[in-house]
Parts: C-alpha cells; structure tokens; sequence
C-alpha cells in the first residue's frame, strides 16, 4: 500500500509486460540495453553495479544460450516470434516502500512462475535493473511449446489468454507482496516504457500535459521516461542502421568471395583438363617416337637388302 497526493492509502499493482522479438538483431538489441551495452539516459552509471543478471555474463553469452535453444527448431516460420521479453515489475510506490529483500524475493518469485510457464530450459536469460528510478525485471523466453515447438501463441495467444496470464501473475506473484491485478480491460499507456515502468491508467488517462489527474511526481517521472524513451529509441535506429550497413558489408564481401571461389574452382577445373589432355598428348607422341625407331630399323634393313641384291646384280652381270 502506497499514499496518494490526498493523504489515502492505495494499494500497488502487480506489472507485468511482454514484447514480441521476430528477429535476432531485436534480440540483441534488446539484449545490449539489458547489459548496459548502450546508452541509456534514464539509467544512474552510478547504480549500475547494482544490477543482477542470471543465466548469462554478457549480451554475447546471453545471445549464445539463446542461439542454442533456437537451433534446436528445423523450421522457423517467416516473421515469427523468435523470442519473448518479459518485464516484471510494481507500480513505483509499490516498489519504493518494499525493502531490498523483498524486492529479491519478489523478483525471484516472478523469475519461478515464468520457468514455471515455459519451462526452465526455455528461460535463457533474466537480469533485474535498480540503476532506474523503479527496480524491475527483464527476463527472455524463446517460446517453446509443450511439442518441442516455436509457437509463441501458445503462450501469447488473444486478449483473453493475455488477460488470464495477468490475473495468474498477480494471484501467484503480486498477492505475496501486497500487489494487486490492475482493472481488467482498463487502458495501459506504456509507449514501450514497458521497458522501464508500467504506468495503468486506471479510470483515468494519462494526458501529455499535467492535469491533475495524477500526482505531480508520477506525471514528471512518466514524462522523463518518455523524453528518454524517445531519446534512445533515435539511438537504437541509428544503431540499427549502422548494424544493417555492416551487414550489408559483410553480406556483399561474402557474395564477392564466393564468386571468386566459384572461378577458381571453373579456373581450377580447366587447369585439370588441360593437364588430362597434356598427358594424352604425351602419351601419343611416345607412341609416335616409338613408331618413328621402328621405322628407321625397317628401312636400315631394306637398305642392307638393297645393297646385298645390287652386290649380286653386278655379279651376274660379270659372269655374262
């Protein structure tokens, strides 16, 4: 339980949140802001040490765990989910009166109920951020189902299926800890801030000016999330156009390597008919030499039996 800006006590709410990766470069860059690999404006360097990671040291040891698990599918679908980023968390007041302890405990409690839902072996990495100004949990999932297959509506199916998820959540997790399910069917505007905090409207919307209708503190830390949201969000594209320019690069170095593997090979294989025919012409022209010798010893002797025949030409012709 929190107190409003009126003196009232309300209860907190049980956050949580997913986004759907179809792709790997979404998954590391996602995986880059998890690990601090890149900017983020809305984070204290200060506090950073103070984050946990589990299951990887690093985005590239959390990309190969995730990698590893991929590959045990033979067939990905065209523009399927290949990953799920989970992110757990409480409403701010919530999450500020609770102790570091029971932070971790709820933490490790929504960490349990995730493997619980997809299976441990399917988790491949979870990290939980105290440098932001709400503590939270980001947790990856490649959506295995119960089939051995990627099928990431098993899991992310419909609205109901997402609302029954929530209600679970915060029946199995939240209630531990005081937290409450927001509204069933109550707008949430999260503008991908579900990366950083969860903001539920409740009965009333959150506008982009300050009305009142929220405290003063909540609408300034929704709109600092929001200017830095925006902020890294035109780093991330820069990033990602740069990262698409490499590959790009990369992708023509690798076609122009092929083609010229591909000519040597043609080069390589002219070179051994040559060499085929090389010896076949070899191999005739020893046969002609040895036919050109035994012709010269036929025609010593046609010659030894042409002197012989006139020696007894002459003979004849001295008798008469």
């Amino acid at each position: 339980m929190s107190t409003n800006p009126k003196g009232l006590m309300t209860p907190g709410y049980a956050i949580l949140r997913t986004q759907k990766l179809k792709a790997v470069q979404a998954v590391r860059r996602s995986l880059m802001h998890a690990f601090r690999d890149m900017d983020t404006p809305n984070a204290d360097p200060a506090k950073t040490p103070e984050n946990t990671h589990i299951g990887a040291t690093s985005t590239e040891s959390a990309l190969e765990s995730f990698s590893a698990r991929l590959n045990t599918q033979k067939h990905l679908r065209k523009n399927g989910v290949l990953a799920i980023e989970y992110l757990m968390t409480g409403s701010p007041e919530a999450m500020g009166t609770m102790s570091r302890e029971e932070q971790d405990g709820y933490f490790a409690d929504a960490l349990a109920w995730l493997k619980n839902r997809h299976g441990e072996e399917n988790v491949f990495y979870a990290g939980i951020h105290r440098d932001e100004s709400t503590p939270h949990m980001y947790a990856y999932v490649v959506p295995i189902d119960e089939k051995g297959k990627l099928n990431c509506s098993a899991y992310l199916g419909n609205a109901r299926a997402l609302s029954a998820m929530q209600t679970d959540y915060a029946n199995a997790v939240g209630s531990r800890y005081g937290l409450i399910r927001g509204l069933e069917g109550s707008k949430a505007k999260h503008e991908r801030v579900k990366r950083h905090y969860a903001v539920m409207s409740q009965k009333n919307e959150v506008k982009t000016s300050w009305t009142g209708k929220v405290s003063r503190d909540d609408y300034d830390e929704i709109s600092n999330a929001l200017d830095s949201y925006r902020q890294r969000e035109r780093q991330m594209q820069a990033r990602e156009a740069l990262l698409a320019a490499k590959e790009k690069k990369q992708r023509d170095q690798a076609n122009a390597l092929k083609l010229e593997s591909d000519i040597m090979g043609v080069l390589q294989k002219n070179i051994r008919q040559l060499e085929s025919a090389n010896r076949a012409v070899e191999q005739r022209l020893k046969a002609t030499e040895r036919s050109l010798e035994e012709y010269k010893g036929f025609h010593s002797e046609l010659l030894d039996e042409n002197r012989e025949l006139k020696e007894k030409f002459n003979g004849l012709n001295l008798e008469f």
